[in-house]
């Protein structure tokens, strides 16, 4: 860790070189009236004809013949200003007005290079840095959610990410990437980005259409999510930054899916073991499967053991009880995140340099639990040694130690049990085998077998470390001032340690030791020795990327423009993953047993099992080898400021697909053109001030990294029996045509001001059409294998995105609005072999069948309940049946297609109103036209008591009830098919349309003024409340009180806990 502290210290050390000008020199900055820098602008020398492009922070330098000449200053949206030069100056300061009717400027970054708005002729959105400060104690891409058009986040199956729905189909696949691409500081990052200090990211471009997407070529199909860090500025003052912020985010509602009560409970227990549900288990002398404590008092009963009265207290105690109250008692508390961030920058003309520091610490929300520490160091510098040369640096440092440990009780605990005794010591539940039979198992001669999980947290060793080194090199070179040569590089490492020390106390230890014991007369042999039991993963990744670049950015005669880029990129991924397990451990002399036998298969204790290898739980996996190299060009030209085309040329390469040259390249490629109709001499119209109509056709690609062409060999964890010999086995049959993806897209759009900047906005519609998707095609099985990868399926995906920002009401009191509308529709189109049967489209997930939603919802057509016996009837084909098993595997088409799982019409409203000092915000965000499954009784699940849905209480009971309700009659045994039947059907399918309030921001702000005495040139106190999840208006409301965003029911899931953020924010 020194060494890399004192790279960071050599590149961080404001570093001032001075070197001498000729005399023929003019540098200067450009700036709007608002002060703000106008990166890009065009700078000619109209006498010496030379030119120079302004730099992101206003700042530019242009090479006279001699004096005196005249500048010609221009750029879209704003005035051309000429100004003349009589000598050799180094600060002229240019302000040049914005055009009546113009957008605010607004540089989009690519990754390769970084456009005005107004030269982008492709689909892009943008979080700036308002934007994304105004929802802190956040992770990165969480802040895009109910903010960007065009990103959907899918919070049930899969694809969470959508940009603009999908362009891969799974199909089973595994591996399948439905995940943007995302750049991080111009370079792809394929890591976690929780190593990245959420308060360095300055801004968030989402490139969208193959325009803006494609120039990432084969990894762009899902989108790009486009990450820019904060950097310092040439001549920028000496800044600092101080930033502070508390999040609290309360207990998860554990009451938030209504249940039965634990008196319900119980009632049912009694009637399933009057009717002999539990005599299997009560008589098991094999495995001793778990009893609960009712069951135990009604079989002591039954014996005669204990009296009616003894039984009836028992009862009534438990009755009495309740897990969730002990839960919200002793395992769950408010989680806390803190956060705390400063930055330094500065520079002069020749030098400019960042520092951040970053310090995260959280509690998980679990009573007992140790957090989770994280540290960020950045360093970034920039220099010009010579004329024509700059040389940028990054360092960047992440460290974590994550220690907390998630809740005790997971599922399958029944509802009454208790954790705690009235003195708050912890109680010992039933956990994996029956409670009698641990009580004397072994006599006394072996390790205590209860499981408290109380004692679980505070007994729990875990820790997780990583630690990442991120190393950014870059030097440009200007050849001509509109030519500039640039060379890139990123270095990534990254490694991190798990360690779980499950020591003799834990239950996973000492339940371990006790199962691979043998007692005989000379006492208790144990296979696993005494003491703890380590854990040890160790898993480290590498990552490379090397580019080479050539740069034009040519203006003559202020009416032409040409900006092109040529590269060529090199990438390499690669990981390793090795894990330990040391039985006998102990912690403070760290040693161990090390003569274990894994290869012989030992007796378990009172035959619980099978005769049991000693699990051996190490290995090494190594991760997938990746590498790709790249061709890439693009061009645009622009004439009078209003006519702008764009072409863009990539062609890929990657060893994942290595069995046919043809397959391992793959050529993609954009076009698109713009007008800015408002330039046009005919063009009068008032109420419109700015106009821009642009299109974009071409193609992206995407890629699955887990597969491969060749014969893959997969080894396994243990040795063989008998021989100890490493095991290994076959692969998918690999496919040597498999080949990349491709993703065609089309994009219209239109960008406006109206009624003078009142209003703007954007208006996009699009369709892409994904081809040779790789998918598993079903196959004779007489080959060997019932199934093949093949490039296979096709998708098709049209919407539209509108935008409209407003101001609404301006001076000291203000009111501002953002508003988006957005709608995406993803039909399968050809999918071989694809599935027909209606069991096959009941998840929520991609349902793929040629012509249907990707995201389709079907569930089986509702003929009623029986009167006769309540059992609840379906159609097969035609004729009204209670055959669950031929209606499962009926055609789909006999059935019902609901619609979508995920919302085709999705969009957000976002108001500000500012006073004075104060602004208040509030997002509200809607998602329309799709349907949820409401989660209702299966009663096999009941008997096990996985499911205590209150629909039990609407069962039906007797003949009439069934004019009343939907909710079948209880039988005995249950019936898996007749429960399934009923859990799909079309009466638990509901519309999920929905309006909800998503937060709240409440800031007051100061800003120095000349002449006062405070002592920060900017003060920010905030009050931030997020996932409130107010749910304003509901489709169907009457039918259910669930929230159909979240939890479905085979996740009973419920919306995450509100959370509160209050923070500071500092400036000098």
């Amino acid at each position: 860790m020194i060494k890399y502290l004192l790279v960071i210290a050599a590149v961080s050390w404001p570093t001032v070189y001075c070197f001498s000008q000729t005399n023929s020199s003019v540098s200067g900055q450009v700036l709007s009236a608002d002060k703000h820098p106008v990166g890009g602008a065009s700078v000619l020398a109209l006498n010496a004809r030379h030119s120079a492009v302004v730099d992101d922070q206003g700042h530019f330098t242009i090479h006279l013949n001699g004096f005196p000449d005249t500048l010609l200053i221009s750029h879209v949206g704003f005035a051309p200003v000429k100004i003349p030069v009589a000598k050799r100056t180094d600060n002229l300061i240019i302000y040049v007005n914005s055009l009546n009717g113009e957008l605010d400027e607004v540089i989009v970054s690519s990754g390769y290079d970084r456009v005005n708005k107004e030269r982008m002729v492709g689909s892009f959105s943008q979080l700036d840095s308002a934007a994304y400060s105004r929802r802190p104690g956040m992770n990165i891409i969480d802040r895009l959610d109910g903010t960007v058009p065009g990103v959907f986040f899918n919070r049930k199956g899969t694809a969470p990410i959508q940009v603009r729905g999908i362009s891969t189909i799974g199909n089973g696949l595994v591996g399948s990437n439905f995940d943007p691409l995302i750049i991080v500081d111009n370079f792809p990052y394929n890591l976690d980005l929780s190593t990245i200090n959420p308060n360095d990211v300055l801004s968030i471009t989402v490139l969208k259409d193959a325009a803006a997407a494609s120039i990432w070529g084969t990894r762009a199909g899902n989108g790009v999510i486009v990450i820019t860090t904060k950097k310092a500025g040439y001549n920028q003052p000496l800044h600092m930054e101080l930033q502070s912020n508390v999040t609290m985010q309360n207990k998860p509602d554990l009451y938030y899916f209504p249940t039965l009560s634990s008196a319900e409970v119980i009632d049912v227990q009694q009637h399933l073991f009057d009717n002999g549900y539990y005599d299997a288990d009560l008589e098991n002398t094999y495995d001793r499967p778990v009893i609960t404590p009712v069951v135990e008092s009604l079989n002591q009963f039954r014996q005669g053991n204990i009296s009616q009265q003894e039984l009836s207290t028992e009862l009534n105690y438990w009755k009495s009880q309740d897990l969730r109250r002990d839960l919200n008692k002793y395992v769950y508390e408010p989680a806390i995140l803190q956060q705390h961030y400063f930055n330094v920058s500065g520079g002069n003309a020749m030098s400019h340099h960042a520092l951040s520091v970053g310090f995260n610490h959280s509690l998980p929300g679990i009573q007992g639990s140790k957090g989770n520490s994280q540290y960020t160091i950045n360093s970034s510098h920039s220099i010009r040694p010579l004329k024509n040369l700059e040389l940028e640096m990054g360092v960047y440092l992440t460290g974590s130690t994550d220690k907390s440990t998630g809740s005790p009780v997971t599922a399958n605990v029944f509802p009454y049990a208790r954790l705690a005794d009235a003195q708050g010591h912890a109680l010992a539940i039933p956990w994996n085998i029956r409670a009698s039979y641990i009580d004397t198992a072994g006599g006394g001669t072996l390790l205590d077998w209860h499981n408290r999980p109380l004692d679980e947290v505070r007994l729990a060793d875990d820790s997780r470390k990583n630690q990442q080194v991120r190393l950014n090199a870059a030097a440009t070179y200007k050849v001509f001032d509109w030519l500039n040569a640039q060379v890139g590089y990123q270095y990534i490492t990254q490694t991190g340690e798990e360690r779980q020390l499950f020591g003799q106390e834990s239950f996973l230890t000492r339940d371990l030791i006790n199962r691979f014991s043998q007692i005989d007369d000379n006492g208790v042999h144990r296979v696993i020795p005494l003491g703890g039991m380590l854990d040890i993963t160790n898993i480290s990744s590498r990552s490379s990327n090397a580019r080479a670049q050539l740069n034009v950015n040519k203006t003559w005669s202020a009416d032409h423009e040409l900006r092109a880029l040529a590269a060529a990129e090199i990438s390499e991924n690669t990981g390793m993953r090795n894990y330990n397990r040391f039985y006998g451990y102990d912690n403070e002399l760290g040693t161990y047993a090390s003569s274990l036998d894994y290869s012989s298969y030992f007796p378990i204790y009172g035959q619980l099992s099978g005769d049991s290898r000693i699990p051996q739980q190490s290995g090494t996996a190594d991760g997938i080898y990746n590498r790709f190299v790249s061709l890439l060009a693009n061009a645009s030209y622009t004439y009078k400021s209003r006519y702008t085309v764009y072409a863009n040329g990539r062609r890929d390469g990657s060893n994942v697909f290595g069995v046919h040259a043809n397959n391992r390249w793959k050529p993609l490629w954009a076009t698109g053109a713009s007008w800015e109709i408002t330039r046009e001499n005919f063009f009068h119209v008032p109420a419109v001030d700015y106009l821009r109509l642009r299109a974009s056709y071409g193609y992206s690609g995407n890629v699955n990294n887990s597969l491969s062409g060749r014969p893959t060999v997969m080894y396994g964890d243990s040795p063989a029996p008998y021989t100890g010999l490493a095991t290994a086995q076959p692969g998918d049959a690999p496919n040597p045509d498999l080949r990349w993806e491709q993703v065609r897209t089309i994009n219209v759009g239109a960008d406006y001001t109206l009624l003078h900047h009142r209003l703007s906005g954007s208006l996009e519609w699009f369709q892409k059409n994904s081809t040779d998707l790789i998918s598993l095609v079903p196959v004779d099985q007489t080959t060997g294998v019932d199934r093949f990868t093949v490039n296979s399926a096709s998708l098709r995906a049209t919407g539209f995105e509108w935008q409209i920002r407003s101001q609404n009401i301006t001076g000291a009191f203000g009111w501002q609005t953002s508003f988006s509308l957005n709608y995406t529709k993803t039909i399968v189109t050809k999918l071989p072999g694809g599935r027909y049967k209606a069991q096959d489209f009941l998840r929520y997930d991609v349902n793929p069948a040629e012509g249907k939603l990707a995201f389709g919802l079907s569930s089986y057509r509702w003929a009623g309940l029986d009167p006769a016996n309540g059992d609840p009837k379906g159609y097969f084909g035609k004729e009204i049946s209670n055959s669950y098993r031929d209606i499962a595997n009926d055609s789909i088409g006999n059935q019902v297609f609901n619609g979508s799982s995920i919302p085709l019409y999705t969009g957000y409203l976002l108001n500000t109103l500012t006073f004075r000092n104060f602004s208040l915000s509030a997002n509200i965000v809607y998602h329309l036209k799709y349907y949820y499954r409401k989660p209702t009784i299966r009663y096999g699940d009941l008997f096990q008591l996985t499911n205590l849905n209150i629909d039990y209480r609407l069962r039906w009971q007797k003949p009439g009830d069934e004019q009343f309700t939907t909710v079948p009659s209880e039988i005995y045994p249950s019936v898996d098919r007749r429960d399934a039947f009923y859990e799909y059907a079309q009466v638990n399918v509901l519309r999920a349309d929905n309006i909800r309030l998503q937060d709240i921001r409440l800031q007051y702000q100061f800003i120095k003024h000349t002449g006062t005495r405070f002592p920060f040139q900017q003060l920010a106190v905030f009050l931030y409340a997020n996932n409130l999840n107010m749910i304003i208006w509901k489709a169907d409301a009457d039918k259910s009180k669930l929230d159909p965003d979240f939890g479905d029911p085979g996740n009973l899931a419920g919306p995450p806990p509100i959370s509160w953020t209050f923070g500071v924010s500092l400036g000098w």
